[in-house]
């Protein structure tokens, strides 16, 4: 008789999972979920503070950028009761950056996530590049609560500061010269 006539049982396969296997990895994404998740609960409302202070930074570039394009003036107007902003191309009617009237071409609310909103949180002096000034009860220091920007992209300074739950602060601010920059409180100083 041949080798290759010869029948040998055929032993049953077995797939799947024993029960050990299953209950040792359910333990370990048990540990890895239980220390992660305090983690990421503890970093979201800063992720969601910095997100809101990148948008702001970016919507004041894009009015600076659209003023100088179409030469003409542009304003960021901060509604802060209502915790939001507006992008603007054109004064209302009255002539005035107030909200009734004005070509609004963006409507950006602050993030309702992480508890973010207009404060200075945590920070104990201004952002203003001499600094160490106390603060006012102003979390909007452009006149009117708007920030303007000319055909030449340049308008009046000032800072908008954000804050979250935590009592985060970040300074989104203008120089005269349309300088934008953001800045956030460390603790002691702007960074």
């Amino acid at each position: 008789m041949n080798i290759d006539q010869m029948q040998f049982p055929q032993r049953k396969k077995n797939t799947g999972f024993t029960l050990l296997e299953l209950m040792i990895t359910v333990g370990i994404a048990g540990v890895v979920i239980g220390t992660a998740v305090p983690n990421i609960i503890d970093w979201l409302p800063d992720y969601h503070l910095k997100k809101a202070a990148r948008n702001l930074y970016s919507d004041m570039q894009l009015a600076k950028i659209n003023a100088m394009k179409q030469s003409k003036d542009w304003a960021i107007v901060f509604d802060t009761g209502a915790k939001k902003y507006f992008v603007c191309s054109e004064k209302g009617a009255d002539g005035s950056w107030a909200i009734s009237g004005n070509t609004i071409e963006k409507e950006v609310p602050l993030p309702d996530n992480g508890g973010v909103q207009y404060g200075h949180g945590a920070a104990s002096k201004d952002a203003t590049q001499d600094g160490g000034q106390s603060f006012s009860d102003d979390d909007v220091t452009f006149n009117n609560n708007y920030a303007t920007f000319n055909a030449m992209g340049a308008g009046l300074s000032g800072y908008v500061y954000l804050e979250n739950n935590k009592k985060t602060t970040y300074a989104i601010g203008k120089e005269s010269t349309g300088f934008i920059s953001t800045k956030k409180w460390n603790g002691t100083s702007w960074e």
